[in-house]
C-alpha cells in the first residue's frame, strides 16, 4: 500500500486494542514507548532512528510525536490523534479545500470550571507550575503574552493531542513543545527512570497540596500532562479561536 505524499495522519497507541487500527493510504498506527515494553503491537514504533522512546515515562504519548518530528517524510500536512479519540478523514480527503478555510484542523476542547493553572495545580504539585512559568517567562518570551492569557488566566484545554496542520507550523510547535520538556526535565536531572521516579516521590510526598491522585506512576507522566497545556500556549498564541477547525 502506497502511502499519501502530501498528507499522513499517525495514529498513536501504546497497548494492544479489540479493534482494527487505521492503516490506509492517510493513516499509520503508531507504537509509542515501544522501547519501555515487549509487546508489538503494531510494525511502525518510535524507538527507530532519531527517537525518545527510553523517556516515554516521562513524555507519554509526545515520544510519538517527537518520532513523527524527526523521522517522518515532510508532507504538506501532517498530523496525530490518540487511538481512543480519532479524527475522521476519509482515505482520500482533499486537505487543501479544508485547509483554505482554515489554518489548522484539531479536536474541540473543553471548557473548564477553573483556570488552566488552577486546574493542572489540583492535579500535580504546584512546582509544576512554578518550573512551568520560569521557562518560558525567562527562555521562550515569546510565548508569555499567551501564557498568562490562555493557561495563567484562560479556561480553555486542547487536551486530545489530535491535529492536522501544516509541516511548517508542525515544526515550529515541536521546537517550542520539545525546548520547553527538555528544559524542564533538565532542570531536575531526568537521565533515567530511576531519576525520574524519585524524583516524583520526592515532590509528591512534600507537597503541601491535597493532590486528587497521588500515583506515583501518573505524576512520572508530567511530560504528557505538560504538552497539552502547551499545546493550547502555543496554538492560541498562533491563532484566534475562530480559525480553529
Amino acid at each position: 500500500m502506497e502511502k499519501r505524499k502530501d498528507a499522513q495522519i499517525y495514529e498513536l497507541v501504546y497497548k494492544p486494542v479489540d479493534y482494527d487500527l487505521w492503516n490506509n493510504q492517510l493513516y499509520t498506527p503508531l507504537q509509542v514507548g515501544a522501547n519501555r515494553t515487549n509487546l508489538d503491537i503494531v510494525p511502525l514504533k518510535d524507538n527507530t532512528g532519531d527517537n525518545i522512546s527510553n523517556n516515554n515515562d516521562f513524555y507519554s504519548e509526545a515520544t510519538g510525536t517527537y518520532w513523527i518530528w524527526k523521522n517522518t517524510p515532510h508532507t504538506k500536512y501532517i498530523g496525530q490523534c490518540q487511538y481512543r479519540r480519532r479524527l475522521q478523514f476519509i482515505e482520500h480527503e482533499n486537505f487543501d479545500v479544508i485547509f483554505s478555510f482554515a489554518p489548522i484542523i484539531t479536536s474541540a476542547p473543553i471548557q473548564l470550571g477553573t483556570t488552566l493553572k488552577r486546574h493542572m495545580e489540583a492535579l500535580h504539585p504546584a512546582i509544576d507550575t512554578m518550573v512551568l512559568h520560569e521557562i518560558i517567562t525567562q527562555k521562550y518570551q515569546q510565548y508569555t503574552y499567551s501564557y498568562i492569557q490562555n493557561f495563567v488566566n484562560g479556561r480553555i484545554l486542547f487536551y486530545s493531542s489530535a491535529y492536522v496542520m501544516r509541516w511548517d507550523d508542525f515544526d515550529e510547535y515541536c521546537r517550542f513543545l520539545f525546548g520547553v520538556l527538555k528544559l524542564y526535565s533538565d532542570a531536575f536531572g531526568f537521565d533515567d527512570h530511576t531519576t525520574l521516579r524519585r524524583y516524583v516521590t520526592q515532590k509528591v510526598s512534600s507537597s503541601q497540596q491535597r493532590l486528587e491522585n497521588t500515583d506515583i506512576s501518573y505524576h512520572s507522566l508530567i511530560g504528557g500532562f505538560l504538552q497539552e497545556r502547551l499545546f493550547t500556549i502555543w496554538l492560541l498564541s498562533k491563532y484566534d479561536i475562530g480559525q480553529i477547525l
